[in-house]
This record gives structure tokens, C-alpha cells and sequence, in this order.
């Protein structure tokens, strides 16, 4: 089993994943099961990403997959132009 927690990219990612959790439960009920919710669902999946990448050889390879999969359900919208790689129109 690949060891991760040492990673500096999966603490602050906990840390980022912890602090999300933290403003979620102050959202309003109309927000906090659905925006909340999605952007928390979002955070463990960077989570994840990262945990699967760390135990494979293609780190980049998996990564790239996790930043496409966040990008097309518009978890982070920002991603396309910063992380996702580059699509021809």
C-alpha cells in the first residue's frame, strides 16, 4: 500500500477538504445540501486523485484524468484554463 499522508499536496488538500466541510455546516439549509454539498463532493474527489496518483508510475497521467473528471461536471470551473490539458475546438 502506497503511503500519501507525508504528501504536502494531500495535507493541504485535507486541509483545504476540512475547511470546505467548516463552511458548509455554516451555510444556509438552501445551500448547504446543495452547493455545499458539491463542492465538498468535489474536495474528496481531489482527495482521491491524489491518493490513487501517488500509487501509480504515471503520476501526471492520473492526475491529468482526475482534473478532466472535475472539469466536466463544473466542480471547478477555473481548472479548464489552469490544470486540464489543452482540447482542440
Amino acid at each position: 500500500m502506497a503511503r500519501f499522508k507525508h504528501l504536502e499536496i494531500y495535507q493541504q488538500t485535507y486541509k483545504l477538504n476540512r475547511e470546505i466541510f467548516r463552511i458548509k455546516q455554516k451555510l444556509p439549509k438552501t445551500l448547504k445540501f446543495d452547493l455545499g454539498e458539491f463542492v465538498f463532493r468535489s474536495s474528496l474527489r481531489m482527495i482521491r486523485g491524489i491518493v490513487i496518483a501517488n500509487g501509480t508510475k504515471d503520476k501526471s497521467k492520473v492526475l491529468q484524468q482526475i482534473a478532466l473528471v472535475l472539469c466536466a461536471t463544473n466542480s471547478f470551473p477555473f481548472c479548464i484554463r489552469s490544470i486540464g490539458p489543452k482540447i482542440a475546438s
